[in-house]
């Protein structure tokens, strides 16, 4: 009877049903100091979620920098915390190592952290926001900015750097 009741709880579980999921995500990535850069990078996740508490999201997408140049991704071991009574949505506790590579910086490797909350319903959507910090792990290349022409600055991601991103993003689940 308890293996009965088990199966059924598996067949109503969405990550049961419905394992992967694919979203677009839009996120920002900044540092912690004066004159850190400040970016907003489009990137395409993908996640599997092999059992009901335990997901790994791979993300990919532009890389950072004024020229949109080059490419960002991040791997996160994600672990989904208390659930909604319909086994669809959960508050979630991530980490895992990102880097960008051939954009104006150079390549950043660094560590992030994350809270938040991932959704994948009975119908396949997925929906995914979270946020938190990261730790830069080398220093970049110093990058002119220019403020409407009437100004600039040298912008750089500093090892150590305290950072901080967050990402929102909706797509399917199958």
């Amino acid at each position: 009877m308890l293996l009965a009741s088990l199966a059924l709880a598996d067949t109503l579980d969405p990550r049961a049903t419905h394992p992967w999921a694919i979203r677009g995500e839009l996120e920002v990535l900044t540092a912690i100091e004066w004159g850190a850069p400040l970016d907003t990078l489009p990137a395409v996740t993908v996640s599997w979620a092999p059992s009901r508490r335990c997901a790994v999201d791979a993300t990919v997408g532009y890389g950072v920098g004024p020229a949109r140049s080059g490419v960002h991704g991040q791997v996160v071991l994600r672990y989904i915390a208390g659930r909604d009574s319909a086994r669809s949505a959960g508050a979630t506790f991530a980490a895992g190592p990102r880097v960008a590579a051939g954009s104006d910086f150079g390549t950043i490797a660094s560590l992030v952290a994350e809270v938040g909350v991932d959704v994948r319903a009975a119908t396949g959507f997925s929906f995914a926001a979270g946020g938190g910090p990261v730790v830069f792990l080398n220093d970049s290349r110093e990058v002119e900015r220019r403020c409407s022409g009437f100004c600039s600055s040298e912008q750089q991601f500093r090892v150590d750097a305290l950072g901080i991103h967050g990402r929102v993003g909706a797509g399917w689940s199958f």
